[in-house]
């Protein structure tokens, strides 16, 4: 409501900060929740926490997240009257967008998460902190190849790539406001429908591929971790050229990677 705290409770509130922890985890959940849920821009509140010292009390990596993370979750729209929650996991997995996944993991059990919402916001979360600074530098540096674009997708998962993707462009949308760039404004939108078309064209999991380890067996390949290693230099090939993912090349490129180890 663009309100502000009086000084004296604001005041009362940071002398009240360190004793936060004694609040539960499910408690802590269900403000954090509702504030994404409900509120048009929650970096209002997140840095008021923050500021008070609540934020590092109840949750120190979320403290540790850059403004930019919280200007972003003001670009992702808070859950709609049909009581969908599909936006609220998503302004929620903004919150930790770019943290390691082992960090976010631990995190969000310590809140209670659902083991599903744990792992959804980890996995989203350890995927930008991988691919964070390429993606960046390419973003701002010029066009991304299909190949690069492939690679990235392989790493988010296909059934992440569309969420990965909105709170990727949120974060740069976020950094846009005070690095503008006509170029890099222009490159957003196609960059989210390559990713989409390629997350659902293109081979970028093992379990594309035109050949399976029964078929490397059959060509001599035992099971192990040598076929294993060939299996993902396999897909790193279909990653660079899409067209190498057929029967008969894999099973040609296959011997040359068995050879060769």
């Amino acid at each position: 409501f663009s309100f502000h705290i009086d000084p004296a409770t604001f005041t009362a509130i940071k002398e009240s900060a360190p004793f936060l922890t004694r609040l539960s985890s499910e408690r802590v959940y269900q403000e954090l929740a509702k504030t994404m849920e409900q509120v048009a821009k929650p970096s209002i509140a997140l840095e008021w926490w923050r500021e008070t010292g609540a934020l590092a009390a109840l949750v120190p990596l979320i403290a540790r997240a850059s403004e930019e993370r919280f200007r972003a979750l003001d670009l992702l729209p808070k859950q709609g009257r049909d009581g969908d929650r599909g936006e609220t996991l998503q302004r929620l997995s903004m919150l930790f967008f770019g943290d390691a996944e082992r960090d976010v993991a631990r995190a969000t059990r310590e809140l209670r998460f659902s083991n599903a919402e744990c792992g959804w916001v980890s996995k989203l979360a350890g995927a930008r902190h991988e691919l964070g600074n390429t993606m960046d530098a390419a973003m701002w540096g010029g066009e991304v190849s299909d190949a690069e674009l492939r690679r990235w997708v392989a790493t988010v998962g296909r059934t992440r790539t569309d969420s990965f993707v909105a709170l990727t462009i949120a974060l740069w949308r976020a950094r846009l406001e005070s690095m503008p760039s006509a170029a890099v404004n222009e490159r957003l939108e196609q960059f989210a429908k390559r990713a989409s078309t390629i997350a659902y064209r293109d081979p970028i999991e093992l379990a594309d591929l035109a050949i399976d380890g029964e078929d490397l067996g059959r060509i001599g390949i035992a099971p192990g971790p040598k076929l294993g290693k060939v299996l993902h230099a396999l897909l790193e090939l279909v990653i660079t050229d899409p067209a190498q993912n057929t029967r008969e090349r894999l099973v040609e490129a296959a011997r040359e990677a068995a050879s060769a180890l």
